[in-house]
């Protein structure tokens, strides 16, 4: 997910690099040019330089800071360099139009037309009727918004939140339910009518899937699919939605000579015959008393354990003998590639711990930082 920031400019060129949160204006930008057009300052007779846009925008930016509608975000960092100014949130007045003039920027657009464009007819409409507000009533009852509710469904939401949420989405109490794939299987909501998918499903099964959680009690539904422009997949079935929509469900393939489930069998083995029990968490695997998570020695014993790795590869071999032909026509397989996993266990274990410890080590700094200020 990209987070939005609030830009910084500086008053110049970019240069040989620039970060995306910043913006710069120097002599050649398009607010330079705005600034050159002749009805910018109608009473200027002489034409501006591009060196001269340039100073203007400094001393416009120096002005503005001095007022108080834009702040110094970064400093000069050399001789010769220029402050980085961002707006004041403090100082934006926020102001409901009517809908009878849109918006017109002089800067993209330097001539509009006579009849001064069209307002967005939906959001006039929407603002104007839907979210209208009658102060005169008791409360603002009329605010029609309000009582308007969303939830998620996905695997990170309790299991308990989400039966309720399902409850109350199937009794109509709760009118918008944003999902994962959580939703695709197994949940009936019997006068569900509308499905919108924020992109193109992966393959057909998929699509009919969550486009079938609409209309199964044998009503009409509506089912929209967001094709974004910035995905290959989404613009391929954009331009043939007969191949989604009305595609035909492949059956389910599985790669037998997949280095990585063959490796997960393998690992689970090792666990199967190890006896080891993650627990519910990983406050079960790891010790978090130090200053950074470690393994706890229970868990230890059984990764160094070399009788649990050696029946582990007993239990693989007699399990991967009936793919000795597949395997052997695989690139990666060799004849130790079983030892040398299971004598790596322990690496392989530390492994997939690391994201998961480095989120908790971060997270505790940033707490005992914080309880000390």
């Amino acid at each position: 997910e990209r987070l939005t920031f609030a830009k910084i400019v500086f008053p110049r060129s970019r240069g040989s690099s620039g970060d995306r949160l910043y913006s710069f204006l120097s002599g050649r930008s398009a607010f330079a040019s705005f600034l050159r057009r002749s009805t910018t300052f109608g009473g200027h007779g002489d034409k501006i330089s591009v060196t001269e846009s340039e100073d203007i925008i400094k001393s416009l930016l120096r002005l503005l800071n001095r007022a108080g509608l834009v702040v110094e975000a970064i400093e000069p960092r050399e001789k010769g360099d220029v402050s980085g100014y961002q707006v004041s949130a403090a100082a934006m007045i926020w102001k409901a139009g009517d809908g009878s003039q849109p918006f017109h920027d002089p800067i993209r657009v330097p001539h509009p037309s006579e009849e001064g464009g069209e307002s967005n007819e939906f959001f006039v409409s929407l603002y104007s009727t839907v979210a209208e507000i009658d102060p005169g009533s008791p409360e603002w009852a009329s605010r029609r918004f309000a009582g308007m509710e969303a939830a998620e469904h996905t695997a990170q939401v309790q299991n308990e939140d989400r039966q309720d949420r399902e409850d109350r989405f199937r009794a109509g109490d709760l009118p918008l339910m944003f999902c994962s794939p959580t939703m695709e299987l197994g949940v009936d909501i019997a006068e569900l009518n509308v499905v919108n998918m924020r992109n193109v499903p992966p393959t057909p099964a998929n699509y009919a899937q969550r486009s079938g959680r609409a209309g199964r009690s044998g009503q009409p539904a509506l089912v929209f699919t967001y094709c974004s422009r910035a995905s290959q997949h989404d613009q391929y079935f954009f331009r043939r939605p007969d191949l989604m929509v009305s595609g035909q469900v492949t059956p389910p393939r599985l790669d037998l000579a997949n280095e990585d489930l063959v490796r997960s069998h393998v690992q689970a083995l090792w666990l199967s015959e190890s006896g080891l029990s993650l627990g519910r968490s990983l406050v079960d695997v790891l010790d978090l008393t130090g200053t950074e998570p470690t393994l706890l020695p229970s868990v230890e014993s059984h990764l160094d354990d070399i009788h649990i790795k050696k029946r582990a590869v007993d239990a693989a071999r007699h399990v991967l003998n009936d793919l000795g032909a597949t395997l052997e026509a695989s690139q990666w397989w060799t004849d130790d590639w079983l030892e040398r996993q299971l004598n790596g266990i322990r690496h392989s274990f530390e492994q997939s711990l690391e994201r998961w410890v480095g989120l908790y080590t971060s997270a505790k700094q940033t707490a005992d930082r914080n309880s000390a200020i």
